[in-house]
């Protein structure tokens, strides 16, 4: 800290090791690190100038930028995507989030049960009433892509939440339908 900011010749090297471009000149243009300030930074900007920024650091950065800070503090999937699933990966899936986080949790080492829970819940509204057999192919999507053999029914449900069951009508027929209520294990971060 001593050897950066005494000098101010250091300070100003250390800037621009940090990638803060530094003008004193009245047609000053605002740098990259803009959009990562801005309230409606899209996912898809912030994970492309994340990659920029870790394509230029060393393999082994022991003092990552300011900006890659702020990147990883105000979307902490950006690292955890590209870390864990890779640009290319993300890229493929167009920067969906909601399947950029089923893939991360599918990939974890979390028992089954959690995996499931976890995608059920970005899946599935609770406190709604849902038709009984959007759950169960909600259900059979997230078994397939855990790599589960095994078939869906909309009963498995009641595993991991309680549910109210009804039957509603729905354009001028019956059908059966479940509102998921809560989980029926109480900790799921703990696993």
């Amino acid at each position: 800290m001593n050897g950066i900011y005494t000098a101010g010749n250091t300070v100003e090297d250390e800037i621009k090791r940090q990638g803060i471009e530094i003008t004193n000149s009245d047609s000053y243009t605002e740098p990259k690190m803009a959009a990562v300030l801005s309230p409606r930074a899209k996912f898809e900007d912030l994970f492309e100038r994340y990659c920029e920024i870790r394509d230029k650091e060393p393999e082994i950065c022991l003092t990552p930028s300011i900006e890659r800070q702020m990147i990883e503090t105000r979307n902490p999937l950006v690292k955890e995507a590209y870390e864990k699933i890779g640009a290319v990966e993300v890229r493929r899936m167009k920067y969906h989030q909601s399947n950029i986080k089923r893939r991360l949790i599918a990939e974890s080492s979390r028992n089954f049960a959690v995996k499931v829970v976890e995608m059920l819940d970005l899946a599935l509204k609770k406190q709604t009433w849902i038709p009984s057999a959007k759950v169960k192919a909600e259900l059979q999507k997230i078994y397939d892509s855990l790599g589960i053999k095994k078939t869906a029914k909309a009963t498995d449900i009641d595993e991991w939440y309680e549910v109210r069951r009804e039957s509603r009508k729905i354009d001028g027929k019956n059908i059966h339908c479940m509102m998921i209520l809560r989980r029926t294990f109480i900790s799921l971060r703990n696993f």
